[in-house]
């Protein structure tokens, strides 16, 4: 999923060798020009059924051509160690710790790599002021999600509890962020 994910990002292309629930091996679509990169990737046990890079060889230079023109140093270091960080999505902060470890023991390489980028960034689960990447969503669940995160696994009457205590708190800063900016001139 990574591999696909990378691909579209950075619009590239890659030919699926082998596929199974153990195996991945991919390769570049020009490999019969002389191109030699290559990508296997096997499910280990050993790191709690995480898929873990077995072969790399080297950057991915290839590039597209619409690429070529702003990026002619295009290259996918980042790609094996994007195999292993995609742990930011879990919201509970002991089981993202846990498995922020579990990286750690891997590679001296993913740990500075991950320690080089402020966890705000890039885990839910130091996501305090419910945003993703500094932005704001504009998605209405998500937005609720902002209001009830801390809510999450409480009992339904501690949960609606919770909610209106969060949305008064909400309405009230919003009041006075709304009152102080009419107060300078500004117009909704």
């Amino acid at each position: 999923m990574v591999v696909k994910h990378y691909s579209m990002n950075a619009h590239q292309t890659f030919v699926v060798v082998k596929s199974g629930l153990k195996v991945l091996y991919v390769q570049c679509p020009n490999s019969n020009k002389g191109c030699p990169w290559k990508l296997r990737a096997t499910m280990s046990n050993k790191y709690n059924n995480k898929w873990v890079i077995k072969k790399w060889d080297g950057r991915y230079t290839c590039m597209n051509a619409m690429l070529s023109q702003d990026h002619n140093k295009l290259d996918s270091e980042w790609l094996p160690i994007g195999f292993l960080a995609v742990e930011g999505y879990t919201t509970c902060s002991h089981n993202f710790a846990r498995r922020l470890e579990q990286f750690h023991e891997i590679s001296p390489k993913i740990h500075r790599w991950i320690d080089g980028i402020l966890l705000e960034k890039w885990s839910l689960a130091h996501d305090d002021k419910g945003r993703r990447y500094g932005h704001m969503t504009t998605n209405l669940s998500e937005a609720v999600n902002k209001i009830l995160k801390g809510a999450r696994n409480l009992p339904i009457i501690a949960l609606v509890k919770c909610t209106y205590a969060r949305l008064v708190e909400y309405f009230i800063q919003r009041l006075g962020q709304a009152n102080s900016e009419l107060a300078v001139g500004q117009r909704y």
